[in-house]
């Protein structure tokens, strides 16, 4: 039972994620799942529940039934062990406003048993024993699960299990002729049968409701980013209310702050956000909270302090810090140390602002830029400047590499100034405009199927089609087309990469 209780916490896990703070009024972050992407979970599911059903522990049935002109049976059904179950025809969708319905209009297995049977009447006493395969079609099930929270931590319920096996086609070792045949077939069809599927609803019912939501109460609620031993970084995936289930989506709103040390920043999320802005299978939103916590945590956890050296840069980017690569820009550190590589450390002095806006992301950082020659004990030249960044996400389809996300960096606005000069004389002006001719890396390798980035005033959104494995068919997007098309916001600056 533990390897499909652990399949079903999976899945769950995509619909509801724990939380360990009370919950808040606005998230940061919301994930939708589209029918679309409900439907590929089926296959998720249905081999979960077969091996519920498969796993379940049948008790032994017994009772006494009095037959005309036979008399007072006494019988017995033992050892029931479920051998196969197999659902054909299955789906999985959406039960607005509650969670999710699984429902199987079709589907056959075997369980196997023995069987007995006692008559006693005056100085007659009469037994059998044996065992009984019982095959069974037309297999109907109708399960529905509610999920919710409560104080901050996800909750599912089966609301209700109708479990029905169909028709049954019995055979036995030995034994049954006569009246035993049609008492046994009139047991097995109408009273062993009802309390295999009785037990069975009860025994689903309980793992779900007890087992799988008690465990979910122990699950991670955050996801670790970096650590360093002594400091670490961390996304809070809480809950902050339970799942919205529309007629045709799921929406999961989390936290979504970014926290040091296990504290998050001593704000909240303040821009509310829609539930998707596309009806492509997964729609992920989110404000400005999770960039702004972000840079308060990288800010504080001192991780915005960097030394670059020659070999921390990609090779067709280490020319950057040759002081040839910068002679006409400041002609005397050229001068001083020709053709040499350096270091330099980038120490960002405050918490750098980020927002969002329809054009991108934006931020805003102050810093210090020192330049040091090694072998030196000093820097050859600091200079303080503060700087507005814009970031733009991006998609590039690359052969054997499918779609590729860059994030495109530019300085839009560069004020400098020398702290310290070891080398004299500095052209701030030239310095001001070479400083916008430096490469920036794009970060790659993040293979989505169709993926789009939309801006909003104070919130983004990426929406993407999901394969679940290398020989999925693409899906049809004409009507999605369509639908971006009517449906977006006017204020809604859109990237489309084909």
């Amino acid at each position: 039972m533990q390897r499909a209780t652990k399949a079903l916490l999976t899945l769950v896990f995509v619909v509801c994620c724990a939380m360990h703070t009370p919950a808040q009024d606005l998230p940061g972050l919301k994930i939708t799942l589209q029918q679309a992407f409900i439907n590929e979970l089926t296959s998720t599911l249905t081999p979960i529940i077969e091996g519920y059903v498969l796993e379940s522990n049948l008790p032994d049935f017994s009772g006494v039934e009095h037959i005309l002109l036979v008399g007072k049976v006494d019988w017995t059904i033992s050892d029931i062990h479920m051998d196969s179950l197999d659902f054909t025809q299955d789906t999985l969708t959406i039960n607005e406003g509650q969670g999710l319905q699984f429902k199987v209009t079709d589907g056959n297995g075997q369980f196997t048993c023995n069987w007995e049977w006692k008559r006693e009447s005056g100085i007659i006493h009469a037994s059998d024993s044996g065992g009984a395969t019982v095959k069974f079609s037309k297999v109907s099930m109708d399960l529905n699960l509610a999920f919710s929270e409560n104080g901050g931590l996800p909750t599912v319920t089966a609301t209700s299990f109708k479990f029905d096996l169909g028709k049954l086609s019995i055979s036995v070792s030995h034994g049954w002729t006569g009246w035993v045949y049609d008492f046994f077939l009139w047991l097995f069809n109408f009273i062993v049968k009802a309390q295999v599927e009785s037990y069975i609803q009860s025994d689903v019912t309980s793992i779900i409701n007890v087992n799988v939501t008690s465990a979910l109460q122990a699950l991670p609620t955050v996801v670790p980013i970096w650590s360093n031993g002594t400091e670490s970084l961390g996304i809070d995936i809480s809950m902050t209310s339970g799942p919205n289930f529309a007629a045709s989506y799921v929406t999961i709103p989390y936290l979504g702050g970014i926290e040091l040390n296990s504290q998050l920043p001593p704000y909240s999320p303040t821009t509310a956000m829609p539930d998707s802005c596309t009806n492509l299978d997964v729609n992920v939103l989110f404000n400005n909270y999770i960039f702004q916590s972000s840079a308060e945590a990288l800010y504080d956890s001192g991780l915005l302090q960097v030394t670059l050296s020659p070999e921390d840069l990609p090779p067709d980017l280490s020319y950057v810090l040759n002081t040839t690569f910068w002679q006409f820009i400041i002609p005397n550190l050229y001068k001083h140390y020709p053709n040499v590589m350096v270091n330099v450390t980038l120490d960002v002095t405050s918490t750098p602002v980020v927002e969002i806006s329809t054009d991108g992301f934006f931020g805003n950082a102050t810093y210090n830029l020192d330049i040091f020659v090694p072998g030196t004990n000093e820097s050859a030249l600091t200079i303080g400047g503060v700087s507005d960044i814009q970031f733009l996400l991006y998609l590039t389809e690359k052969p054997a590499e499918g779609n590729v996300l860059h994030v495109n960096v530019s300085l839009l606005d560069t004020n400098l100034k020398v702290v310290n000069s070891n080398v004299g004389y500095v052209n701030l002006l030239l310095l001001n405009e070479g400083i916008a001719i430096i490469p920036l890396p794009s970060i790659e390798k993040v293979k989505l199927v169709d993926p789009n980035f939309f801006y909003f005033a104070d919130y983004a959104c990426m929406e993407s089609n999901v394969l679940f494995n290398s020989s999925s068919p693409a899906p049809n997007l004409s009507k999605a087309a369509s639908f971006i098309r009517d449906t977006l916001p006017s204020d809604a600056s859109r990237v489309r990469i084909n």
